[in-house]
């Protein structure tokens, strides 16, 4: 017998159901529709990362923002990955302000647009020799940078970061 206790079904009392909860990619959902957003989410969350991993490389994409996404995707379907991101000692701290505080920090705008800056103009000017594909890289590195500059800063004084 499941026990289930919340809002939704019964508006906070407690009710007993004899038919266990359905589970779907080892995911309890309270219904088939909640098990399929949570399957979306996760998919989502894991997409997002691996973009922000590429993101590190690669100069055009923003990992900053890519990894924002995936821990709000993560928090939304899995509690053990979202919190695998939080316990992260590279990504962990920038989503915990993120979620505490909706800002970055400085430091963290100012590593992302000098890495994207600098790798991504080294590979538009250097590596790409056709003026149409510098132009796009040119406009990916620019959306990118934008994206970064629109993301709130922290005001000074507020909770630093651990290195």
């Amino acid at each position: 017998m499941v026990v289930a206790v919340g809002r939704g079904w019964g508006q906070g009392t407690l009710n007993t159901f004899s038919a266990p909860l359905p589970e779907c990619g080892g995911i309890l959902c309270r219904s088939p529709r909640v098990c399929k957003e949570k399957v979306f989410y996760k998919a989502l969350g894991f997409l997002f990362l691996t973009l922000a991993l590429a993101g590190v490389f690669l100069p055009l994409l923003p990992t900053t923002p890519l990894v924002l996404v995936a821990a709000a995707c993560f928090a939304r379907s899995s509690p053990k990955w979202h919190q695998w991101l939080l316990s992260n000692r590279s990504f962990g701290p920038m989503i915990r302000r993120w979620e505490e505080q909706r800002c970055v920090s400085r430091r963290v705008k100012v590593v992302a647009l000098v890495s994207m800056f600098g790798v991504g103009g080294f590979s538009v000017f250097r590596l790409v020799h056709e003026p149409a594909l510098q132009i796009a890289g040119l406009a990916l590195i620019a959306a990118g940078a934008l994206v970064v500059v629109c993301i709130p800063t922290c005001p000074p004084g507020t909770r630093r970061d651990p290195d």
